[in-house]
Parts: structure tokens; C-alpha cells; sequence
């Protein structure tokens, strides 16, 4: 049995002048978010193994925020791989990890969150999942090894 966290990044700042989208950062009330999501995953005792974050800035400050509140001393790695992407990708991602990791969260963007989840559920990109900002979504899969996980999940 796997588990897979799937967190949105907690809301952005659209107003800092960020060169791109890419360099937009988290605003005050993503900040708080992401630290009460930190929070709140340690106090259910749902700490990941392994995180896969996305190489957007904020992103990687929803991972900071999240990861110090929640006193993770696990395993992350940045993918770009993990921004502007499709479930697919995710997907694709996810399958190749080999490590020893019976529980992964992956901290990413919308639309691709709510298309993922729907991929897992339904075996379609495209259903009635609503993936709010700083939001987790919580799979219990009957798989033995990530390289099983599939649409329909």
C-alpha cells in the first residue's frame, strides 16, 4: 500500500512586480496557510517519506513554510518537471521514483492538481475536483511499488 499527498501552493502575490510567473511570490495569507497546513499534517500524524516540490518560487516557499512548521527532516527534491506540466507528467514523475518511500507528497499548481486528482479517481484529466489554494488531497493506493501507479488508482 502507497499513500500520495498532493498540496496546491498556498496563495500567491500577484502584485510584487515578479519578472515572471515563475518568480511570483507566496503573499501574507499563503504564508499563514502553508504554515497551518504544516501544522495540521504533523498533528494527524501524515508526514510524507519523500516531496517532490515544484521549481516555482512559490512553491518552493510553500514547501519552506510548510516543512518548518511541520518539523520535516525527510527527503525533498525540486523537479521542474513539477511546474506548468499535465497530469501525465505528474504521473509519469510519480511511477519513476524507486526509493523506499511508502508515503510522497508533491507541493504544485493548478490546473494540473485538479487534473491529477481527477486522473487518479476517474482515469480522465478533466472532472469536478476543486483544488483550492494550500489545499491537500489525501490517496490511499493498492499498490505495492510507485512504478503501478496508473489512471484509476
Amino acid at each position: 500500500m502507497k499513500e500520495l499527498l498532493l498540496m496546491r501552493h498556498a496563495k500567491s502575490d500577484w502584485n510584487t512586480g515578479a519578472n515572471s510567473d515563475h518568480e511570483r511570490p507566496l503573499n501574507k495569507r499563503g504564508q499563514g496557510d502553508a504554515e497551518r497546513m504544516g501544522y495540521f499534517l504533523q498533528q494527524i500524524d501524515m508526514m510524507p517519506d519523500f516531496v517532490y516540490v515544484s521549481s516555482a518560487k512559490r512553491t518552493q516557499q510553500t514547501y519552506q513554510l510548510w516543512a518548518k512548521k511541520s518539523k520535516y527532516e525527510g527527503t525533498v527534491v525540486t523537479r521542474r518537471e513539477f511546474y506548468l506540466s499535465s497530469a501525465a507528467q505528474y504521473l509519469s514523475q510519480i511511477s519513476q521514483h524507486n526509493g523506499g518511500a511508502n508515503r510522497i507528497m508533491v507541493i504544485g499548481h493548478n490546473p494540473v492538481m485538479e487534473e491529477f486528482a481527477s486522473l487518479l479517481f476517474t482515469k480522465q484529466e478533466y472532472g469536478n475536483i476543486v483544488f483550492p489554494t494550500a489545499a491537500i488531497a489525501y490517496f490511499s493506493l493498492p499498490i505495492n511499488k510507485w512504478s503501478d501507479l496508473s489512471p484509476g488508482s
